[in-house]
């Protein structure tokens, strides 16, 4: 693949791509897997991530409103109680391996 020519539009003018603040590319070789390139890399606030990516998600569903507060209503409170019993039943497990 070769590309000749890239062009970028930004309110109908066309912008010098020298001029673009472009979200550097995933570190593909770092030194190891805690590296700061690659810490970094995941808070460049152009990058989407999963919390970013709800109210779009939702929005594609096509839910009404009020089934779409019910839908994230209930995960959150799924998400709680999931926490919750994670955190008590490491407790637990913590608690019998010091006994």
């Amino acid at each position: 693949m070769f590309i000749e020519e890239i062009k970028v539009t930004a309110d109908g003018q066309t912008v010098p791509i020298e001029t673009v603040r472009l979200t550097p590319p995933l570190p593909v070789a770092a030194d190891s897997r805690w590296s700061v390139a690659s810490a970094r890399w995941t808070y460049y606030a152009g990058y989407t991530h999963l919390a970013d990516m709800w109210p779009w998600y939702i929005y594609v569903l096509g839910l009404p409103v009020y089934k779409a507060r019910a839908f994230i209503v209930t995960a959150l409170a799924l998400l709680i109680v999931l926490e919750t019993a994670g955190a008590i039943f490491l407790a637990r497990v913590i608690r019998r391996a010091g006994a």
